[in-house]
């Protein structure tokens, strides 16, 4: 996965030609490192997925990044969104167990409140206790055709919701990752 130069927060930086992202100030700052993969994931038999390694990791903190997809094309004049979750058309999965999809073709700008169920849908389920991020350990982003968001940690299912958003055959879909929670880089 290589990952769009132009196009990160300021606490995201890009190493190792454009293959490792790193968050800046990891043990002080939980989130903020959202990076899009310069090319569309490569639809398969299952759907779409996509996986990055764990390079390093942070203990100040217990989360895990977010991963998913946008339908929008990553270009350097497109603003981000301050919470990944609030990217447009996009289905993220992630953090401490939960899943979000948004519709909509502009980002969310997130207040003090929560968002409206019109501009972001959310789902939720308990992490296994044991679950520990390991420099190494490899995590992958399954979107299915059906309409299901999946993370495995090294093979082994994590979280899996129906987002009730089948894939479309004909949008191309850009992974993207928050290096956020423990993972550092």
């Amino acid at each position: 996965l290589e990952f769009r130069r132009v196009l990160f927060r300021s606490y995201a930086v890009l190493l190792h030609g454009d293959r490792t992202a790193m968050r800046r100030e990891a043990d002080q700052v939980a989130n903020g490192c959202l990076v899009f993969g310069s090319q569309p994931v490569q639809l398969t038999l299952r759907g779409l997925s996509f996986a990055v390694q764990v390079v390093g990791v942070s203990s100040r903190f217990k989360s895990l990044p977010s991963m998913g997809v946008t339908r929008r094309k990553p270009t350097s004049s497109m603003l981000l969104p301050r919470v990944a979750k609030c990217l447009a058309e996009s289905v993220l999965i992630g953090g401490v167990g939960e899943a979000s999809a948004r519709d909509q073709d502009c980002n969310f700008q997130m207040g003090f409140r929560a968002p409206p169920p019109s501009e972001l849908m959310t789902w939720s389920s308990q992490l296994p206790e044991e679950v520990k991020l390991n420099e190494g350990d490899i995590l992958e982003c399954i979107y299915t055709w059906e309409g299901r968001i999946q993370l495995r940690l090294n093979s082994n299912m994590l979280l899996d919701f129906n987002v009730e958003r089948p894939l479309d055959r004909h949008a191309s879909y850009y992974p993207v990752v928050d290096v956020s929670g423990a993972a550092s880089m």
